[in-house]
């Protein structure tokens, strides 16, 4: 009788290849978890900064002056996978309307921006007025771009502008 109870080559096989296909099941998935994990808190911190500006824009009358990094009004979120700045803010018609932005730490092109309710209309003009978060980057069509703001749950394309929306 035989008392062997070591495990033969093919049985080791077996249990690696198992733990392969799980790992490339499951891998995608983290990191798709861990994208949208980022995007929420990119998300909170530029409404906090969005509010921020409103907030300081009625106590002064000025609007928070973000593009010379100098004259920063309102502290900004300390994280470790964004930098986050103000884009532009405009008043017109007794509102200001205001761009923030989130500039991923990862690829350092990827953006993620809010526009409050009153950014279209006041800095654009535009007649379709947008507010809310898009995605977008430096190079526009590049194919690691088109992906990272697909991950982030941006899927609606806007060619006009070159954006992803939510």
């Amino acid at each position: 009788m035989n008392n062997n109870k070591a495990f033969t080559l093919i049985e080791l096989l077996v249990v690696v290849l198992i733990i392969g296909i799980l790992a490339a099941i499951g891998l995608p998935q983290y990191t798709k978890a861990v994208g949208k994990s980022r995007v929420a808190e990119a998300k909170i911190n530029l409404k906090a900064l969005a509010e921020a500006g409103k907030m300081y824009y009625l106590e002064t009358g000025e609007r928070p002056g973000m593009a010379n990094s100098d004259a920063w009004a309102i502290e900004k979120p300390n994280s470790n996978n964004w930098t986050f700045g103000n884009d532009e803010c405009c008043t017109g018609n007794g509102k200001m309307g205001c761009s923030w932005e989130a500039r991923s730490k990862a690829d350092n092109r990827t953006f993620i921006r809010y526009w409050d309710e009153n950014y279209d209309v006041i800095c654009n003009d535009s007649e379709e007025p947008y507010s809310g978060f898009l995605c977008t980057g430096s190079i526009v069509n590049n194919e690691g771009f088109d992906k990272t703001c697909k991950q982030f749950g941006f899927t609606k394309y806007n060619e006009e502008y070159g954006i992803y929306l939510e």
